[in-house]
């Protein structure tokens, strides 16, 4: 909920960062400056797009220094604005039922995978180490913020495809792909023992 509350503030801090500076190339920028003028040269402005500009600054020192102020400016909200936009994309795909069934498909065709259980400091570990040897594995971890606070951490763990569950629960590794595996990594901070 936190992301969609900072994806709203970045729209909110793009759409007054886009009002203020039409406001400005109005004010600055005389009579003859139109609305349509005033947005086409905030949306080129705050894009970086370059083209030429179509309210003049080459004379009024004023309104210079405020498209460089919008210009500078509008770079931090750009990209703030973008990184939110991705973040808020990659957690939609994580939390889509429909990633999750075709996740788990593509876990049902794994053979001589390893099945890396827990994702603390070890787990991670054990994840980075696999990645760097192209090994395929499976992630068990009883929850869904272990594998958010891991991607958040580490970019590259971004597609791995996990089962959330007990990793010490049979049907739970069933999912995971046990009788296909290769191997299995227990890195949980705790176990419990059935036997």
């Amino acid at each position: 909920m936190a992301l969609r509350k900072r994806l709203l503030f970045a729209l909110v801090l793009l759409v007054s960062l886009i009002a203020v500076s039409m406001t400005g190339y109005r004010v600055l920028g005389g009579d003859s400056v139109t609305f349509l003028q005033a947005l086409y040269m905030a949306v080129i402005t705050l894009a970086g797009v370059g083209y030429g500009e179509i309210v003049d600054t080459s004379h009024n020192p004023a309104l210079r220094i405020f498209n460089i102020g919008i210009v500078l400016f509008g770079v931090a909200v750009t990209v703030y604005v973008f990184s939110v936009v991705a973040a808020f994309l990659v957690e939609v795909e994580v939390t889509n039922p429909l990633w999750r069934r075709r996740m788990q498909r593509h876990i049902n065709e794994l053979k001589d995978h390893f099945i890396v259980c827990g994702l603390g400091d070890t787990g991670r570990y054990a994840v980075a180490e696999l990645q760097k040897t192209e090994t395929p594995y499976v992630v068990v971890d009883l929850s869904e913020d272990s594998l958010k606070k891991s991607r958040d951490l580490h970019s590259e763990t971004l597609n791995v495809l996990y089962v959330i569950g007990d990793a010490t629960e049979e049907d739970v590794l069933e999912k995971a792909g046990l009788d296909r595996a290769r191997g299995l990594i227990a890195a949980l901070r705790t176990t419990k023992t059935t036997w």
